[in-house]
């Protein structure tokens, strides 16, 4: 492989690294917004199409 193939190559994967950092941060605002409705009608679980969306708060004790 040359230099510009290599280069072109790093090139690409940064711009897909770049992509997939922004599409995670899109996907964690958009369960937020789900979280943050689920908590306003007081509910656990809603089926909306084909999905069944469960939120819940989960209480740990730990022994050290």
């Amino acid at each position: 492989m040359s230099i510009n193939e290599m280069s072109a190559k790093v090139r690409t994967l940064k711009e897909l690294e770049a992509l997939i950092s922004e599409a995670q941060g899109e996907a964690e605002a958009i369960k937020d917004e789900i979280k943050a409705k689920m908590i306003e009608d007081n509910t656990e679980e809603i089926n909306v199409d084909v999905y069944k969306i469960r939120f819940t708060t989960v209480t740990s004790e730990r022994v050290d």
